[in-house]
């Protein structure tokens, strides 16, 4: 067995022991009426094994890889974005970085493999090439490259220590990627999963779901397992993103999903053992247009609906700030013997 296999293997269920909706249950308010700022430490609390959950400690993990089916016409990007994204990051300059600076939390930007090697000592380089290899001429890379790029990500949590993990890409052409592993995955032909990704257009689209039907007949992917999927059409990015949510899994740490590429990376993951899904949490319902399918799969509902496609984890941020109110709230709200309110209120919690 090797260090994946175990990895995945040693992913245990969540044990609900619940000690979090306990404290709930003692403050003063209709049971249940805070809906899922409730729902969400519940969670959380279950994951951690604490009444009072803490995210004190949390890390943005950002996956940054190109990928060479680009060269099909199938990105509104230019070669050189997601260079350019990375060095504007190290500087705070992006989205993402400037939402971890208000909301204190760290950043880890992973290069996985770029066109254009950014020489910055605040960039993690794990790259395997310039970028992944044109899967409709040939696999993206090699199984064995595969797995090491998973591992990548599974080691980033397992030699870390966070409360909590927030996962986000950068790469050129990845929603065509995303959109292949979707499609091999639920067995659907590429009409049926490509959007827009960065602002595409009709011809793009055209371009997108040839590529995507042409991988699912050049190389049987419907009879595939999933790692041999995500050799074949993925990306150095997204087998790190399944590195990380495999990690926090094993750990026992919550991980928050952003968009629509990482929840594809978490679908993968909770295809490798369905154990994984107790440690994910939802963010934004993307404006890629199956975002919502793939949360059914996890059994998870987006919590914020914006209308945003940006990737980096920015959707994923905006949940942080929401889970420091909830357990703010879980914290410092009266408790029934401490204000003059009769335990009379109806319990409305919908599992009850």
């Amino acid at each position: 067995m090797n260090r994946l296999d175990e990895i995945i293997s040693g992913i245990k269920p969540v044990v609900k022991s619940n000690k979090t909706r306990a404290v709930w249950d003692d403050i003063a308010h209709p049971i249940g009426s805070l809906g899922d700022l409730e729902n969400l430490t519940i969670k959380i609390g279950n994951i951690e094994d604490r009444d009072i959950p803490t995210i004190d400690n949390r890390v943005l993990i950002v996956m940054a890889g190109d990928n060479g089916i680009f060269e099909e016409g199938v990105s509104s990007g230019y070669s050189e974005l997601t260079s350019s994204l990375i060095n504007s990051m190290v500087r705070t300059k992006t989205a993402s970085a400037s939402m971890c600076l208000k909301s204190d939390v760290d950043v880890k930007l992973v290069d996985m493999g770029t066109r254009h090697e950014i020489n910055d000592a605040r960039v993690i380089k794990h790259r395997f090439g310039s970028e992944t290899k044109n899967f409709a001429k040939e696999p993206a890379m090699d199984y064995d490259t595969c797995i090491d790029a998973v591992m990548v990500g599974v080691d980033l949590v397992l030699e870390s220590d966070y409360d909590l993990y927030i996962v986000g890409e950068l790469g050129i052409a990845n929603t065509t990627t995303s959109s292949a592993i979707m499609a091999a995955l639920f067995h659907e032909d590429g009409k049926d999963v490509v959007g827009r990704g960065a602002g595409l257009d009709d011809e793009g689209m055209i371009k997108k779901t040839r590529v995507i039907d042409d991988a699912i007949k050049k190389y049987d992917l419907y009879n595939k397992t999933p790692l041999e999927i995500l050799a074949i059409i993925g990306g150095y990015e997204i087998a790190g993103m399944v590195g990380v949510f495999l990690g926090a899994a094993y750990k026992s740490r919550p991980v928050i999903i952003d968009g629509f590429i990482a929840a594809v990376a978490a679908v993968l993951a909770a295809h490798l053992n369905e154990n994984v899904k107790d440690y994910l949490i939802a963010s934004h319902l993307s404006g890629e247009r199956q975002m919502k399918k793939l949360l059914d799969y996890l059994g998870l509902k987006a919590h914020l609906n914006m209308d945003m496609r940006l990737g980096e984890g920015t959707g994923a941020l905006l949940m942080v700030d929401m889970l420091d109110t909830a357990i703010f709230l879980l914290k410092h709200m009266g408790r029934w013997n401490e204000i003059n309110i009769r335990d009379e209120l109806f319990n409305i919690r919908e599992d009850d």
